[in-house]
C-alpha cells in the first residue's frame, strides 16, 4: 500500500503551528476523502478561525468558528467528523467548492475570510516553507 503524502504534509504543517489537532492528520485526510472535500480545507479554516485550534473556548474543540464559536463538540474527532461532513454535504455537494464560494455562506460578512483560507491552503500544498511560518 502506497503511503499518502497528504497525511505527512498535514502533520508537518500542523506541527509547525504546534496545533493540538496535529495527531489527527490521518483522520483529516480520510474524512476529506470520505466527504468529497479538499483535504486542505478543514486545516485552513482552523487556521483562520482559531490559529489552528490554539485560540478556542475552553473544552469546546471548536476550531472552525462553528455557530459563531458558540458550539461545543465532544472532542476533536467529533468536531472533525461534523465539520467535514457539513462542508461536504452543505457546500461541496451544492457547488460551493472553493473558499471564494464558501465564504459568503460560511463566514458572512467577512470580506477577508476566503483569501485567508486560500492562503493557508496554498501554504499547505506547497509544504509550508518555514520562512512563511
Amino acid at each position: 500500500m502506497k503511503k499518502d503524502i497528504r497525511i505527512n504534509r498535514v502533520k508537518k504543517f500542523l506541527t509547525k503551528y504546534n496545533s493540538p489537532i496535529t495527531e489527527y492528520a490521518q483522520t483529516i485526510v480520510n474524512l476529506a476523502d470520505l466527504n468529497g472535500i479538499d483535504y486542505r480545507l478543514v486545516v485552513a479554516i482552523s487556521g483562520v478561525e482559531s490559529t489552528f485550534c490554539k485560540a478556542i473556548p475552553y473544552n469546546s474543540y471548536n476550531c472552525w468558528g462553528w455557530k459563531n464559536g458558540k458550539h461545543n463538540f465532544q472532542d476533536y474527532p467529533d468536531a472533525l467528523k461534523t465539520v467535514s461532513r457539513v462542508l461536504g454535504n452543505n457546500y461541496y455537494a451544492r457547488g460551493f467548492d472553493t473558499p471564494e464560494t464558501i465564504g459568503p455562506k460560511y463566514a458572512p460578512p467577512s470580506p477577508d475570510w476566503a483569501w485567508k483560507v486560500r492562503f493557508f491552503m496554498n501554504l499547505l500544498e506547497d509544504d509550508a516553507p518555514s520562512a512563511f511560518l
